[in-house]
């Protein structure tokens, strides 16, 4: 599982960029975050997270720990 933050352009309106400023790295982003397989496919992801979001908090809401549970689950019950 990995997290990527994208540069987005800073908004003029006060509440959307609050939304997308990260104040750890002091600028705007969007966050995203993607699982992949050892073989590099991407099994799951949520995309385009305002970036005051932490990479863990967006994998939740993204649903991606349910995915890999169910995941580990099936591949290990077929093994």
């Amino acid at each position: 599982m990995d997290g990527l933050k994208l540069y987005v352009k800073q908004s003029s309106d006060h509440v959307i960029q609050n939304a997308f400023y990260n104040s750890w790295k002091h600028d705007h982003y969007v966050t995203s975050v993607f699982l992949f397989t050892p073989d590099g496919m991407i099994r799951a992801m949520v995309i385009n997270v305002p970036g005051c979001t932490h990479d863990s908090t967006a994998a939740e809401f993204g649903l991606i720990y349910k995915k890999l549970g169910w995941l580990y689950k099936n591949v290990e019950s077929k093994q």
